[in-house]
């Protein structure tokens, strides 16, 4: 369970697609679904972190799974409007 890593190598854990050269374009950002602004790669590594975190929160029994998935949701839908202007 969890990353093979050793003591100290973060870049175990990062997928090979965010670590080599960075992510494609967002799947909606060529329908003007997620803004063109927003960094693919940035994204995905946000969005990572905060399942990552979330994971945690749950595994500590900090949050419900249904409390997490709401807040990964909330944040998804955020990033899908701020594309439509209102977010």
């Amino acid at each position: 369970m969890g990353c093979p890593q050793k003591a100290g190598d973060t870049e175990a854990c990062v997928p090979p697609c965010l670590r080599d050269g960075g992510a494609e374009p967002l799947d909606g950002q060529d329908t003007e679904e997620i803004p063109q602004r927003l960094d693919p790669t940035r994204e995905a590594h946000t969005l990572l972190a905060l399942a990552d975190g979330l994971t945690v929160h749950v595994l500590a029994g900090h949050h419900s799974p249904e409390m997490a998935l709401a807040i990964l949701q909330r944040h998804i839908d955020h990033l899908l409007q701020s594309a439509s202007g209102h977010g």
